[in-house]
């Protein structure tokens, strides 16, 4: 395992999150 590729993952599955829950507020 690359700690530096999980790390990636981690910050593209929170940043993806945000957006989601932004979309979301605006409804």
């Amino acid at each position: 395992m690359d700690l530096a590729a999980v790390g990636t993952d981690v910050e593209k599955v929170i940043a993806t999150e945000e957006q989601l829950s932004a979309k979301i507020a605006e409804l």
